[in-house]
């Protein structure tokens, strides 16, 4: 039966619910409440958004539908709007389908996740891939015919013309129920819980997945990470408290991994922006070398050896067994251990003996 929630009554306890077969409506009791509304797609509100022919991409059902319109459309040119980890790989899926892509980004470079001098190297990959890239470049809005199909994306710097145009603009966290139910709210707009997934300040009400902001490891602050990893552990960790068991989500490094065309992308911890910004000295280096294994060096998933087998005076791992999944051993950080599952014993260490960084500076 496919229903839709309509509201939630945090002091009744109930959720308004209401059939989307037959229209009947009714409230649902709870005695524990899971919010994993998701993400929604950030679409402009520019004229021609909703033209035949745009497609904002975030579920399956938005990949779907996209594979759908090529199949319909038969596009010889498309525009992606958004030069992030979805507008580029979109644009590399298009390009290698013989569509003639160009991409526009209001940011300097592609991939604004990373620093402007790595960007400009993917920026280079999609160029040598035939992808037109536009920086610096805000879009205004989008011509469509008289059938209501977009023809055209009008930037600052003149009209695009485009059969088809994929949004990659990210998303925001999909919060409307929470925000009418009183939930707090991060300043991302994502909803805020404690290491454990519960809502701050309501112990029968929890929140995982996309609607929520997740403490950042290494700046000590909150922020929006949009990522299926991270959801699926928040899943874990909430069937875990609300069966009874103990288990924590402490927080995220920031690490993503992509690729484009020949270039294999990943980052993690924070850009130098984000270091000036939560106070802390760096020194940046630059490495030229490869990401493959050295030649001769198997390959340890292929004979299922985990990282315990290369690492033996390692204390915090445990040894070989044939198993290939690297278990924490007991010399494990202690600091480390809340977030790795269910454990009667595992506890949060105190949020306030946090150490700092020997680079931050001093306030």
């Amino acid at each position: 039966m496919l229903t839709d929630v309509e509201s939630i009554d945090l002091q009744a306890g109930t959720v308004a619910v209401r059939d989307l077969a037959s229209g009947r409506r009714y409230r649902e009791s709870f005695d524990h409440l899971v919010l994993a509304t998701g993400a929604v797609p950030v679409r402009p509100p520019l004229p021609g958004c909703d033209a035949t022919g745009v497609f904002g991409v975030q579920t399956l059902d938005d990949g779907a539908a996209l594979l759908a319109g090529l199949e319909r459309l038969r596009p010889r040119r498309a525009v992606v709007m958004g030069g992030g980890y979805i507008g580029v790989e979109m644009a590399e899926a298009l390009a290698r389908r013989q569509v003639a892509v160009t991409v526009v980004d209001q940011a300097p470079q592609p991939m604004s996740t990373l620093d402007p001098d790595m960007g400009e190297l993917v920026h280079q990959a999609m160029e040598e891939l035939g992808i037109d890239v536009h920086t610096d470049t805000a879009v205004t809005g989008f011509d469509t015919d008289g059938d209501g199909r977009v023809r055209s994306v009008r930037t600052a710097d003149g009209a695009v013309q485009a059969d088809l145009v994929v949004l990659g603009l990210g998303v925001r966290p999909n919060t409307e129920l929470a925000s009418q139910a009183g939930l707090p709210l991060g300043d991302h707009g994502g909803i805020r819980t404690d290491l454990q997934m519960r809502v701050l300040g309501h112990d029968q009400v929890w929140a995982g997945g996309d609607c929520v902001e997740v403490l950042n490891l290494v700046s000590g602050q909150y922020q929006h990470v949009p990522l299926g990893t991270h959801a699926n552990k928040h899943g874990r960790v909430i069937g875990h408290n609300i069966g009874g068991s103990y288990a924590t989500f402490p927080g995220v490094v920031g690490t993503a991994v992509s690729k484009v065309y020949n270039l294999e992308i990943a980052r993690t911890g924070l850009r130098e922006r984000d270091a000036n910004h939560s106070g802390f000295g760096y020194v940046t280096v630059t490495v030229h070398t490869g990401s493959r294994a050295a030649a001769g060096r198997p390959d340890r998933r292929q004979r299922g050896v985990g990282q315990a087998d290369r690492h033996r005076r390692h204390g915090a791992l445990e040894p070989h067994d044939g198993r290939g999944d690297d278990r924490p051993g007991p010399g494990l950080c202690p600091a480390v251990l809340p977030g790795l599952g269910p454990h009667p014993g595992r506890r949060p260490p105190s949020l306030g003996s946090r150490t700092r960084h020997p680079l931050a500076r001093q306030s």
